[in-house]
């Protein structure tokens, strides 16, 4: 029996029972018999009246019991990160490699140094 499952699914749950209360000691009343199986659908059955020292079916209630969750478990494992901090890393990332590409340009283009050719008269 899975009583509690409902729980994942909902951050508050109210818990509730019926009940049937009987003064203590007494004999002879349904709660001396401890529990029994309620009869099926569509069975009658006939018991004695039960005695006067026995009250009648109570209704508890209790709630809402709130589920608090922590921050880790609100996270499953295989949670991808934060699609803006991908987002700005990439650019970083993007930024950094045009600005080394530039430079590497800017080195390369002083080492070539222009020189006047050699004039060729016939």
């Amino acid at each position: 029996m899975e009583a509690f499952k409902f729980l994942g699914l909902h951050d508050q749950v109210y818990i509730s029972c019926s009940v049937l209360m009987c003064e203590a000691g007494s004999s002879g009343t349904r709660c001396s018999q401890g529990c029994i199986n309620s009869p099926l659908t569509g069975h009658h059955t006939h018991r004695k009246r039960e005695a006067i020292t026995q009250s009648a079916r109570h209704f508890i209630s209790q709630g809402p019991l709130r589920l608090k969750r922590s921050v880790e478990s609100t996270r499953s494992p295989g949670t991808p990160m934060n699609l803006n901090l991908v987002f700005i890393v990439g650019c970083l990332l993007a930024a950094v490699g045009m600005i080394t590409a530039v430079a590497l340009y800017k080195v390369k283009a002083s080492k070539i140094k222009y020189q006047p050719l050699a004039s060729f008269e016939n």
